[in-house]
Parts: structure tokens; C-alpha cells; sequence
């Protein structure tokens, strides 16, 4: 937690606590309502309009925390494990899909400058921010990353294009793949929820695709601990990922764990 989360925080710890025993019991009361009504509803209201507009243009989608699933939706997927690059660059990150065929996720990250406040004066810095790119739809926020897709669906491999989208940032925010008119709803089913596991570090290791090549940037994997864990010593290094035997070994049991039980349920 930064320095800014920490100073909100304890603001609004102080607020509270200077609140009196019935004012307590209102706020409360409030807080429990909107989190109990107020924010699913409205998550409610921006994933049906998505819903409808998707229907119209055709297009195949699927939610990565499926709305009748009973989870919380907090958002979509977020690599935890990875650090942004510290150079503006293109990033691509390649899954095994259960069944057979490959997922590419494709971020965009850029050089920017702007201010931030610090001991009350702000100054000029430079970062490097992935690009979100706006939707214009009733609730939607932006696309998080391009989607390629190659698999067999009916006895002949296909290439099917699509994005990640988020809703605008917000308590309750929700995220799915949507993908061209005419991608089966199985691919988009399966898309979604590879992302959607590959937000814990152990399963993000385990679902990397790449056997001769490296998960990353492609360059051919020449050692064998590389080719068992897909991903070569420089970007291992570069993304903090194990690269041993044993690593390897819980890797590829995982991994066998599951995509079995994605195929098995998709």
C-alpha cells in the first residue's frame, strides 16, 4: 500500500472514530446497504446494457466471473506476479487453452508524464502505464488487452480475434472477453476462463503455453528445465518466475490438473 492509500485510510479510520455511537449505527447501516444493494445493482445495470449492445453487433462474449456463479465480481484479471515493463513495449502472454490451442493476450504499454503530489507540492515524473483503450458503451470502462485465439473447433484450426473489457473502475466492477461475430461460444467460455484463473502467480506459471518457444517472447527454448517450465532463463528472470526443476515439476502437475478440469467443464 502506498503512501497516498495509507494517508486515505487513516482519514477515514479518524472520521469514524469521531463519530458518535448512533451516528456509528447509521453509517453502518448505510455502508451495509449500498454494498449489499446499491453496488450490485448497479453492476447489474452496466453488465446488462453491455449484454444488449454485445447481442446486437453478434458478437460472442463470455463474463470472467460468471454472473450466476455467486462470486463477487471485483473486477476482471490482474497478473499480480507480473510488474509493468519499465520501457514503453508491446507485451504478449500466451496460455494453453484446455481442449487444445493457444490464448495471446496483448497489452500496450506507453511512456507517460504527469504530476504527482508529494509533501503537499507536486512534481513532474515519468512513468510507464499500460494503454486502456475507451468503449463506448452505457457502463464499460475500456479494453485491457487484445485476444488471439487458435484452436480446433470443428476438425480445422481457426484464428478468432477479441479483447479483455472492464467496466469503469469502481467498488464493484466486472470484466469478459468479447470476440468477433462468428467465434463459437465455447472459445469465448474457455478464453474467459483461463484469464480468469491465471490471476493467482502458481496458476499463471501453470497455464503459460510453450514447449519449444518461451511463453513470452518466442525465441526458441534451447535447455531443458526451460522447456518444461515454457518460459526461457532472460524472461523468468525479467518477470520474477521460477525456473528450476522443482518449479518445473509443480508446474506441470498443476497444469495437468487444470486444464483436465477445464475440459472437463467447458
Amino acid at each position: 500500500m502506498n503512501s497516498e492509500n495509507v494517508a486515505s485510510t487513516n482519514e477515514q479510520v479518524n472520521y469514524y472514530e469521531s463519530l458518535s455511537p448512533e451516528e456509528k449505527q447509521k453509517f453502518d447501516a448505510d455502508t451495509k446497504h449500498y454494498w449489499d444493494v446499491e453496488a450490485p445493482e448497479t453492476l447489474r445495470q452496466n453488465k446488462a446494457a453491455a449484454e444488449r449492445e454485445w447481442s446486437e453487433r453478434r458478437l460472442t462474449f463470455a463474463w470472467m466471473n460468471s454472473p450466476d456463479n455467486g462470486m463477487a465480481d471485483f473486477g476482471g484479471y490482474q497478473w499480480v506476479c507480473l510488474e509493468d515493463p519499465q520501457t514503453p513495449c508491446r507485451r504478449i502472454i500466451r496460455f494453453s487453452l484446455p481442449g487444445g490451442g493457444q490464448l495471446r493476450a496483448i497489452e500496450t504499454f506507453v511512456a507517460h508524464r504527469h504530476s504527482k503530489l508529494c509533501n503537499d507540492s507536486k512534481y513532474r515524473c515519468d512513468s510507464v502505464d499500460q494503454v486502456w483503450e475507451p468503449i463506448n458503451l452505457p457502463g464499460f470502462g475500456h479494453v485491457e488487452a487484445h485476444l488471439q485465439v487458435t484452436a480446433e473447433t470443428d476438425g480445422h484450426l481457426h484464428r478468432y480475434h477479441g479483447s479483455a473489457q472492464t467496466t469503469y473502475p469502481n467498488e464493484m466492477s466486472a470484466a469478459a472477453v468479447v470476440f468477433d461475430h462468428g467465434t463459437p461460444q465455447i472459445v469465448a467460455n474457455r478464453a474467459a476462463r483461463i484469464l480468469e484463473l491465471s490471476t493467482t502467480p502458481e496458476n499463471f506459471y501453470a497455464l503459460l503455453d510453450g514447449i519449444d518457444r518461451c511463453a513470452f517472447c518466442r525465441h526458441p527454448l534451447r535447455d531443458e528445465v526451460s522447456k518444461l517450465v515454457a518460459v526461457g532463463p532472460d524472461c523468468a528472470k525479467l518477470y520474477n518466475l521460477p525456473h528450476t526443476l522443482e518449479a518445473a515439476s509443480k508446474r506441470l502437475a498443476l497444469r495437468k490438473k487444470l486444464l483436465a478440469e477445464m475440459a472437463g467443464a467447458l
